[in-house]
């Protein structure tokens, strides 16, 4: 994913504090196989970007590293305001680019750039005219977020070998994170899968869902954004 990714500034970061360490009571000659440890990362050390653990404050909030751009996040809420102002309606009624940027209370050039992504990505239909403007291009229960993130942001990718191997790394040869950083990519790709944008349109959707929580709780959240 553009954007996503770890840079190669972090990366070194991970691989100059991956040591092998003894186990505690053996000495390196006795233990079997190398017990990683990474000190600058999952404790110990501080990273030496922030004391937030990974977070940078800023003056508008805290900026993380793995974040959804803008666009991207605009996006996902535009599409959630498709689906809600379509409710009830057979066919559903087309929005145009200045209803949904009402609707949306976003600016209506980034709501034009961002629907003309969500097009290109056939994530919406578009229809020109006096009654054209937007619609989804199936039903919201059959678009993924995953689907969503690489139509606006390009393929999710946390590393650069993450998508395409060890080769695609100037360290490649050298490093033994990329099987790892591969897992981890799967993981994220496979849940961003599971979660549709019909979830996401409902308040609590996703966490009823998976089974966080109740229907009751859910319907206590739906209640307040009546």
């Amino acid at each position: 994913m553009v954007g996503r990714q770890f840079n190669h500034q972090t990366q070194l970061h991970l691989w100059d504090h991956l040591t092998v360490t003894p186990r505690v009571g053996e000495s390196n000659q006795d233990q079997i196989g190398p017990h990683l440890s990474f000190p600058g990362v999952f404790g110990g050390m501080k990273s030496p970007r922030s004391d937030t653990g990974g977070t940078e404050r800023t003056g508008k909030g805290i900026r993380g590293m793995l974040r959804l751009n803008r666009q991207t996040d605009y996006g996902i809420m535009i599409l959630t305001c498709l689906i809600r102002e379509g409710e009830g309606e057979h066919p559903r009624r087309l929005l145009s680019a200045p209803e949904i940027a009402m609707t949306s209370g976003l600016a209506l050039p980034n709501v034009s750039k961002i629907l003309k992504a969500l097009v290109r990505g056939e994530i919406l239909e578009s229809r020109r005219g006096v009654q054209g403007g937007y619609q989804l291009s199936r039903p919201s229960a059959e678009i993924s977020i995953q689907q969503v993130i690489t139509a606006l942001d390009g393929p999710i990718a946390m590393t650069d070998c993450a998508e395409g191997g060890p080769d695609q790394c100037d360290v490649g040869s050298l490093c033994p994170m990329s099987e790892n950083w591969k897992f981890i990519n799967d993981r994220i790709v496979e849940t961003l899968e599971n979660i549709t944008l019909e979830q996401m349109a409902i308040p609590g959707g996703v966490l009823a869902a998976a089974g966080k929580i109740s229907e009751t709780e859910q319907g206590r959240m739906k209640d307040k954004n009546v």
